[in-house]
């Protein structure tokens, strides 16, 4: 099949969430022997050396444009009553481009990587054609409106507004693409029931067409490179070594750093002054990197390989209070035979067995059991090995994506059978 990838960002190098994701996507159906062409905005002046070297893996064809400062787009969509993120990833300029690319080559399918980028379908001059011909893939990955209700509830006036306003018009846009696209995809079995529960609170689709909207809605989970992310060498006899890694301006990434240390870091100094805690990760902020002079803390900003920071640690903290989806930060400490300990939020869509694969705390004082637990190098040393061993077991690519490519083969079946059919006057 010929595909069309559209996404947010170069998904190169695959170097957190939705890049991780869309790499893997991409290398998956080129292995299967699909034609892959990609779509995507350039955020900065570095992402045209990123787009020659994802050419580089095999992609037949790339099409991009600079994306530019959103602030006009964000006024705009205040003023049009569309979503925010719409605004953030949508360009004139980049519309045109979309509709010449589709002007100019045939698609068996498009696959969108968020909900934020369907308003390049649904405005092209070329979507009643989509609609007829063209398999349109969305993987949501996370229900991002609920996301947005999160932010809100945490929030005080103004943002707790804009929050709240962002949170309706995504659940409306995630209703509308659910609506028309031909298949949909969320990254936990958790997620694909939150969204189902949003729709049937939005409720502006018949009785029926929700029922079958649940039928394409499906569970596409991540998997991990254990070429790249292998167990540590060795276990430290000491407890010292503390580590979180993530996109330092990600809000749920930052809550959980600024909880952490003012709620455990404290605590853990008292018992064990020569700690260290490491947060890795791009683009920190201002909050972040005053953390980071503390002589405790060290704030790394980007790094350009993950792996050696994961082997040193001795224990990977996620202290998430607000989080969608499946976190790979935890996927990857996993798969190296890094002890984690997590809250309730960071264990969605994970599968292991809490005490035995992974350590779940919500409150400081089961940070504080669970870390008193973990001083023990045997207690970690057995807890990192069966957590590898899991990671091994279930949580391969290959895995997890095999259902995209069965629903690629048997979607364009019935699709190609239904326009036929059309053709001849018999499908309604």
């Amino acid at each position: 099949m010929r595909i069309l990838y559209v996404c947010q960002r170069v998904p190169y190098p695959p170097n957190k969430g939705e890049k991780l994701r869309s790499f893997h996507q991409i290398e998956y159906l080129l292995e299967q022997g699909h034609s892959i062409d990609v779509f995507m905005p350039e955020h900065s002046g570095k992402d045209k050396a990123h787009i020659e070297q994802l050419r580089s893996q095999g992609v037949n064809q790339t099409f991009s444009g600079e994306l530019g400062q959103p602030y006009l787009s964000f006024a705009k969509a205040l003023c049009s009553g569309r979503s925010l993120s719409e605004a953030k990833f949508y360009r004139t300029e980049l519309q045109n481009l979309f509709d010449n690319v589709l002007e100019q080559n045939e698609y068996d399918a498009l696959v969108l990587c968020a909900s934020s980028l369907a308003r390049y379908v649904f405005a092209s001059v070329h979507y009643e054609r989509l609609q007829k011909t063209t398999l349109l893939f969305m993987d949501f990955m996370d229900v991002d409106s609920d996301k947005w209700r999160q932010y809100a509830a945490q929030s005080a006036w103004p943002m707790r507004w804009v929050y709240h306003r962002e949170a309706e018009k995504v659940a409306c846009l995630e209703q509308v693409v659910v609506e028309k696209f031909t298949q949909c995809f969320l990254i936990s079995d958790k997620e694909v029931q939150l969204l189902q529960d949003t729709l049937s609170k939005v409720n502006a689709t018949p009785q029926s067409q929700a029922v079958h909207s649940e039928q394409k809605i499906h569970t596409l989970g991540n998997g991990i490179d254990t070429k790249i992310f292998t167990p540590k060498p060795d276990i430290n006899a000491d407890c010292q070594h503390f580590l979180f890694v993530g996109v330092m301006d990600y809000k749920p990434n930052v809550d959980a750093m600024l909880w952490f240390c003012e709620y455990i870091w404290p605590s853990i100094l008292q018992h064990n002054p020569q700690a260290e805690l490491t947060i890795a990760g791009m683009s920190p902020t201002s909050k972040i990197l005053e953390l980071g002079k503390q002589r405790s803390i060290h704030v790394t900003g980007l790094v350009d390989d993950i792996v050696p920071y994961f082997h040193r640690a001795d224990v990977f903290v996620a202290p998430f209070q607000i989080a969608r989806g499946v976190q790979n930060k935890i996927l990857q400490a996993m798969a190296c035979g890094l002890p984690v300990i997590t809250s309730e939020l960071g264990l969605e869509g994970i599968t292991a067995a809490e005490g035995t694969e992974l350590i779940v705390a919500n409150s400081a004082t089961e940070y504080k059991q669970a870390l008193s637990q973990l001083a023990q190098p045997d207690v970690r040393a057995a807890i990192g090995k069966s957590a590898s061993a899991r990671i091994h077991a279930e949580y391969s690519w290959a895995g997890k994506l095999s259902l995209l490519e069965a629903l690629l083969q048997q979607t364009d079946t019935v699709t190609a059978t239904c326009i036929r059919a059309e053709q001849d006057k018999e499908c309604a």
